[in-house]
C-alpha cells in the first residue's frame, strides 16, 4: 500500500472517532467551559469538548504502526507521548497542579534526549566564529529546548484552526527533511499524524458552514504533539550527519534549518516569557500577549488572523528550505543573524502590544474584518 494512503486512512479515522465521541464528551461534562475562565482570556461562547488530542494522537500512533513505524524500537518516544497524553487529559478535566505537570515535562524531555536520541550536541558555525560543540552541556541544553518547545506548541493553541495548520506545515516540511537526510524512517509516523490532524481540522477550523470550532485539541494533544514534533525535528537533524569520535564530519541538514522551521512558536514563547519576567510574573502566567491575541485584539477576524500566521509559518519554512539548499554555498551565520533580528522584532511587538493593536485598529477602521463569533 502506498505510504501516502495512510494520510487518508488517518484522516478518516479521526473524523469517524470525533463524530462518535463529540456528543458523548459533552454529555459526560468533558468540556472547555468559558464560564469557568477566571482570567477572561477565552472568547468562545459555548462549552466545547477538548477531545482532539485524545483522538488525534492515538489515531496517529496506530495508523503509523500499520504504516511501518516501529514504536517499540522508539520506546522513549512512545512512553513520552503516552505520559503527556494522560497528564494532559487529566489536566483538561481536573486542572492538576502546575509543578506536577512541569515535573512530567522534565521527565519526558530527559527520555527524549538521552535514550530517545534527541540530543543537540553540534550547532554548526552559527556566529561566524567557528563550529559550536556543546560537549558536556549538550544534555542540559537539549532538555531545556524540548521542554520549551512542547510548551510553545501548547501556547499557540489560541485560535480555531491555528495549531492544526501550523503543525501540518511543520510535519510536511519534516517529511521532506527526513527523505533528504537519506533515511525516511520517520515518514510513516509523520504522514500518519498529518492525516490525523487533517481529520481534526474538519471540526476545529472555521468554514462558511461552521462559524466556530466544534472541538478543541486540549492540553493532552498540544503537549503530546509538541513533544513528538520537537523530537522528530531533532532526531532528523541528528541522523543527517556522520560522527567519527563524536566529531561531526558532514551535516546535510544545518541547525538553522530547524531554527527557521520551528521559529514561529519558539519566538512567540520567548517574547512572552521575556515580557512576563520583565513584569515580575511567572513565565507561564496567562495573558493576551501572544501574537495571535494581538492580531485578534487589533480587530482582525479569527480566519484572517490564522491565515496571516500560517503565511508567517510558510515564510519561515521557505527560509528553512533555502538554508538547506544553500548549505554548501552560504555560511550558516547568514541565516542565523536575520533569525535574531526577527526574534527582536517579534519581542518588540509583544512588549508594545497595546500600541501595535491601537495602530492596526486605526488602519483597519471601525468594524472592518471583525469577527463577532469570538475565538
Amino acid at each position: 500500500m502506498p505510504l501516502f494512503s495512510f494520510v487518508i486512512i488517518a484522516a478518516l479515522a479521526s473524523i469517524l472517532l470525533i463524530l462518535a465521541f463529540k456528543n458523548l464528551a459533552v454529555r459526560a461534562g468533558y468540556v472547555d467551559d468559558p464560564d469557568q475562565d477566571k482570567d477572561a482570556r477565552k472568547r468562545h461562547k459555548h462549552a466545547v469538548p477538548p477531545i482532539g488530542g485524545i483522538i488525534v494522537v492515538p489515531v496517529g500512533m496506530l495508523v503509523s504502526m500499520f504504516a511501518g513505524f516501529d514504536w517499540l524500537s522508539f520506546w522513549p518516544v512512545t512512553l513520552s507521548v503516552l505520559m503527556l497524553l494522560i497528564v494532559g487529559l487529566l489536566d483538561d478535566k481536573y486542572d492538576i497542579p502546575a509543578f506536577f505537570k512541569f515535573a512530567v515535562q522534565i521527565s519526558v524531555a530527559i527520555l527524549l534526549v538521552v535514550p530517545g536520541q534527541a540530543e543537540l550536541s553540534y550547532m554548526g558555525n552559527l556566529f561566524g566564529w567557528g563550529d559550536i560543540h556543546l560537549g558536556m552541556y549538550s544534555p542540559i541544553f537539549s532538555v531545556i529546548c524540548v521542554v520549551l518547545f512542547l510548551n510553545a506548541i501548547n501556547m499557540i493553541d489560541g485560535l480555531d484552526g491555528l495549531l492544526c495548520s501550523i503543525l501540518t506545515i511543520m510535519l510536511c516540511a519534516l517529511a521532506s527533511l527526513s527523505l533528504f537526510s537519506g533515511q525516511g524512517e520517520l515518514n510513516p509516523l509523520i504522514l500518519s499524524f498529518i492525516g490525523a490532524l487533517i481529520g481534526f481540522a474538519v471540526f476545529n477550523m472555521r468554514f462558511p458552514w461552521q462559524k466556530n470550532a466544534l472541538i478543541f485539541m486540549g492540553d493532552a494533544g498540544t503537549l503530546a504533539l509538541g513533544a513528538l514534533v520537537g523530537w522528530a525535528a531533532i532526531y532528523t537533524y541528528n541522523i543527517s550527519y556522520i560522527n567519527v569520535n563524536d566529531v561531526p564530519l558532514t551535516a546535510s541538514i544545518p541547525a538553522m534549518v530547524l531554527g527557521w522551521l520551528l521559529a514561529y512558536p519558539v519566538m512567540d514563547t520567548f517574547a512572552l516569557f521575556a515580557y512576563r519576567l520583565k513584569n515580575k510574573r511567572s513565565p507561564f502566567s496567562p495573558d493576551r500577549y501572544h501574537l495571535h491575541h494581538i492580531l485578534r485584539d487589533s480587530g482582525l477576524s479569527v480566519s484572517l488572523s490564522v491565515l496571516i500566521l500560517c503565511m508567517l509559518q510558510l515564510t519561515y519554512t521557505l527560509l528553512a528550505i533555502l538554508c538547506l539548499l544553500k548549505a554548501q554555498d552560504i555560511p550558516q551565520y547568514v541565516f542565523f543573524y536575520p533569525w535574531v533580528v526577527i526574534l527582536a522584532v517579534h519581542t518588540s511587538i509583544v512588549f508594545n502590544a497595546r500600541k501595535v493593536e491601537a495602530f492596526l485598529l486605526k488602519l483597519n477602521g471601525p468594524g472592518k474584518m471583525m469577527d463577532t463569533n469570538g475565538s
